[in-house]
């Protein structure tokens, strides 16, 4: 298997692909490794808080504290509250996934927002 494979060429073929690097189109001949593959967009489920917090404001202050803020799923907020709310996140992979955030809602109240990622 090792041999059949170590005898495929690609002489003869095209010459390189063409790639979306943000809207510029442009040609990668040899080396695919000098492009960064280092965002990752996810959805985020938000969870453990109260329904009240339930908005688009929070879910954006949410989204940009997870990474880049993308998109809000908003079927989950119009039909009501179901104990979480999904947000389209752009995250850099190279750091750590934030699994919780502290709402402070009074001085003597404070709650964890719970994230998972799917």
């Amino acid at each position: 298997m090792e041999r059949v494979m170590i005898e495929l060429s690609l002489d003869g073929g095209e010459k390189g692909w063409k790639v979306d690097l943000g809207g510029s189109q442009r040609a990668v001949e040899d080396d695919l490794c000098m492009i960064l593959l280092v965002f990752v967009d996810f959805w985020v489920q938000i969870h453990d808080f109260l329904s009240g917090l339930v908005l688009e404001v929070m879910a954006r202050q949410f989204g940009n504290f997870i990474g880049t803020f993308l998109d809000n799923y908003m079927k989950t907020m119009g039909t009501g509250y179901r104990g979480f709310i999904r947000i389209g996140v752009r995250i850099d992979v190279m750091g750590l996934l934030k699994r919780r955030k502290k709402i402070i809602l009074s001085q003597n109240h404070s709650l964890y927002a719970r994230f998972q990622y799917k």
